[in-house]
């Protein structure tokens, strides 16, 4: 049965368990003696940005959570958590801060566990700057897919987020493109509008045995070889709440993406079948050597290997436009 509290931070009952189905029950550590020694700990920390002003609270570290950040820190924590614990509280970065944020970090105990002996933190991907537990979002690709750490804090993610959309567009719709193989499998797979990896970025690592699905290497008309990188698309992303000790939602859709992308599609297609060689189609014959550039045989056979979609309908149906000469 999950609480009002926890259910009133998402748009729903439903919305609240596609983020929070694992059953993680929080514990307060409950010895006098560790909780004192783990907050003189934290006290003492010698870089400001990691320093407690306030300690609030003290709790075990969940096994759920424990058995993601034991594949980041393999032979540190153990995959029940019992090792390490959770120190939630105001730190000193944020004394000017009006909402008096409440942060989280995570403390690994001695074999014995009953001496603080580290607080675990993460190099960010995207800054290289050191972080708590906490700023790492959870994301999977697909609904079936098990929750993973990112490697990028959760501020940093929601820069990128801002500037991600215009990089795809740029991508997509550069003419003529670098390797048509590569375009005819990004207008099979739609408009992204949502965060997304390629597999030469590691912010959302994508297991090795599934990169070879996302990256085409292909050989260019004058002997050039070519990677494009698909993008995959994030199915839902996630971020620990210290406070509320339960998983909330983090909005996926790129900035500046378009209100409408179908439309956003449409035009594409037509402008790409427009101006596919880097300039504009004065003729019916070149409309169709860029039409038959695009839904190529190959096109072809890549629906008939993954299926049709709207996309690929649109990809085959719309036309481009000879440009009008005044």
């Amino acid at each position: 049965m999950l609480s009002n509290v926890l259910i009133g931070l998402f748009l729903n009952e439903e919305e609240c368990l596609k983020y929070n189905n694992e059953n993680i029950k929080s514990s307060i550590v409950k010895d006098k003696t560790l909780k004192k020694k783990v907050k003189d700990f934290c006290k003492n920390i010698v870089e400001d940005e990691f320093k407690f002003r306030r300690i609030k609270k003290i709790y075990h570290l969940e096994p759920q959570r424990a058995s993601r950040f034991c594949k980041l820190f393999q032979n540190k924590i153990l995959p029940d958590g019992s090792n390490a614990v959770c120190v939630c509280g105001q730190k000193l970065e944020n004394e000017h801060d009006d909402n008096n944020k409440i942060k989280e970090s995570i403390v690994l105990l001695n074999d014995s566990k009953t001496e603080p002996i580290e607080i675990l933190r993460r190099n960010c991907c995207i800054m290289y700057e050191e972080l708590d537990l906490m700023d790492f979002p959870e994301y999977k690709f697909s609904e079936n897919d098990e929750w993973e750490i990112s490697s990028a804090g959760i501020e940093n993610i929601l820069s990128w987020r801002s500037s991600l959309f215009k990089l795809y567009e740029s991508r997509i719709s550069t003419t003529p493109p670098e390797c048509m193989k590569g375009l005819r499998r990004m207008l099979w797979e739609g408009p992204v509008t949502k965060l997304y990896e390629s597999v030469n970025n590691n912010i959302f690592p994508i297991h090795d045995d599934e990169k070879h699905n996302w990256v085409i290497v292909n050989t260019n008309n004058i002997g050039k070889k070519v990677t494009t990188y698909i993008p995959r698309k994030l199915h839902s992303l996630r971020i620990w709440n210290p406070l509320f000790r339960c998983y909330q939602r983090v909005e996926t859709k790129l900035d500046n993406s378009p209100q409408n992308p179908e439309r956003w599609f449409i035009n594409l297609v037509k402008y790409l079948k427009s101006n596919l060689h880097g300039h504009h189609a004065l003729d019916q014959e070149t409309l169709n050597i860029n039409e038959n550039d695009i839904v190529s045989s190959r096109f072809l056979e890549l629906i008939k290997e993954k299926g049709e979609s709207k996309w690929s309908q649109y990809v085959r149906e719309i036309k481009g436009e000879i440009k009008k000469i005044s």
